[in-house]
């Protein structure tokens, strides 16, 4: 029987899809654990968001693939990235079926090639499927930036409140409320990839060893938790730059996505008209923010800038404002480099920068953003005092020094249990 044109293009398209290589076995027996030998073998996967939509996650990546290499570590970072493939003839095919089903493009050739004695795997979505991670002969690592395993969005956030409606009713709800871009069409196979659980998803990956950010993300993740895998909490680093006079700062700071979740809007119906603001950032509510930035003398939208300049509008500041009313999987990047350089944070309660700032006086927490005047007025006047909490807080626990012995560890019980 012949075979129409186009059904051989699609059974063509399909063996491209799905098509996994054959991995060879691996032997144990010449690893060595991290604790016992100087340099591992460590192959760092990741595919970076869209340059469009600025990723601090993106960032992390980065940072960590080098401290690895400065601590004398040989690391590959296996990338791959939506703007170089999204135009690609099929891209919005294969990424449905890789996003549903888990199958699809992967990355293991690079891997099989460099031969590592651990992979650690960071983001695979949309680019890659994640089927592949359990076909690994080699220990993997698995960290989890956000909640997508759980929920479409990512955040367990919607319409302006924590949502976990995919977990209690079931994965339909995403698509019911259009929780991926606002589109049914794109939630759904989100919706459908979720639809088995966090046990299907660890059955199929079967990493070694999960790294959560925060104390709050692991707590959220184990309600959830299925399998053998180890949970443990390693918070993300920064570096550390000196930290500057208090004579030499002036005003407050929010730097992140323009986003519903993330309270900005929130953030300038409350922000006292007599202090000043500048808003870093960019994002879907863009236009909103400078419309209600342009009514507000002391309000300044700076827009997106680069790392170092978020690095110096931070260190510039009396303080950061972190108005986020999701969870967030982790003390955010601009919390850590903040603190880095003794600038205190006000945040809302309810995520994982105000649970660290509980723990370590680095600022203030406010029930709700009415009492920003009196916890700025607070910092302000006991500056030193929430300075010298920040500095001690970073060396503590968000130094790359910190973060490196930690992730040492993770990488040895990885190398245990896979042996």
């Amino acid at each position: 029987m012949v075979v129409p044109p186009s059904q051989r293009a699609k059974e063509t398209l399909a063996t491209i899809l799905l098509w996994e290589p054959t991995i060879p076995p691996h032997d144990s027996s010449t690893v060595d654990s991290p604790g016992r030998s100087s340099t591992v073998k460590i192959c760092v996967v990741h595919s970076f968001y869209s340059a469009q939509q600025p990723s601090g996650e993106n960032e992390v990546v980065v940072l960590q693939v080098q401290a690895l290499r400065d601590a004398g570590h040989e690391v590959l970072l296996v990338s791959t990235d939506t703007d170089s493939v999204a135009n690609r003839l099929g891209y919005r095919l294969g990424s449905t079926v890789r996003v549903s089903t888990g199958m699809g493009r992967n990355p293991l050739s690079d891997i099989l090639a460099f031969a590592p004695d651990v992979v650690h795997i960071h983001n695979v979505f949309p680019n890659w499927g994640y089927r592949w991670i359990g076909r690994l002969a080699v220990p993997s690592v698995l960290t989890f930036h956000n909640f997508r395993a759980m929920c479409a969005a990512g955040t367990l956030f919607r319409a302006g409140e924590t949502c976990t409606e995919c977990l209690s009713r079931g994965p339909h709800r995403s698509v019911v409320h259009k929780c991926y871009r606002d589109s049914r069409i794109a939630t759904l196979p989100l919706a459908v990839g979720i639809s088995q659980g966090m046990d299907s998803w660890l059955s199929a990956t079967k990493p070694s060893i999960c790294v959560a950010l925060s104390q709050r993300s692991s707590s959220i993740l184990r309600r959830e938790w299925a399998g053998n895998a180890p949970l443990v909490v390693v918070p993300n680093f920064s570096s550390s730059p000196k930290p500057r006079h208090p004579a030499d700062r002036e005003g407050w700071v929010f730097v992140g996505r323009f986003a519903p979740e993330k309270g900005v809007i929130e953030l300038l119906r409350h922000w006292p008209a007599e202090k000043r603001l500048r808003l870093v950032g960019t994002g879907p509510l863009d236009s909103e923010v400078r419309l209600l930035a342009s009514e507000m003398p002391g309000v300044e939208v700076v827009g997106h800038v680069d790392r170092a300049g978020v690095s110096a509008a931070l260190a510039e500041s009396l303080g950061l404002v972190f108005p986020s009313m999701w969870p967030e999987t982790a003390p955010s990047m601009s919390y850590v480099e903040a603190i880095s350089v003794g600038t205190p944070t006000i945040a809302l309660a309810g995520n994982s920068v105000a649970d660290d700032i509980s723990i370590s006086g680095a600022g203030k927490v406010v029930e709700h953003l009415g009492q920003l005047g009196r916890a700025i007025d607070a910092v302000t006047r006991d500056f030193s005092e929430f300075e010298a909490a920040c500095l001690r807080r970073f060396e503590q626990n968000f130094s790359e020094s910190v973060w490196i012995d930690r992730i040492q560890d993770v990488y040895r019980t990885a190398v245990e249990r896979g042996t």
